[in-house]
């Protein structure tokens, strides 16, 4: 892999980690 491969792909487990950790506050609320 390339170095902008391996940005994108960081990038975008933050974002699944990210959009998990919203679905789990708005099911607390």
């Amino acid at each position: 892999m390339n170095f902008i491969t391996i940005i994108y792909f960081k990038l975008s487990k933050n974002i699944e980690i990210l959009i998990e950790i919203k679905k789990e506050n708005e099911f607390l609320l």
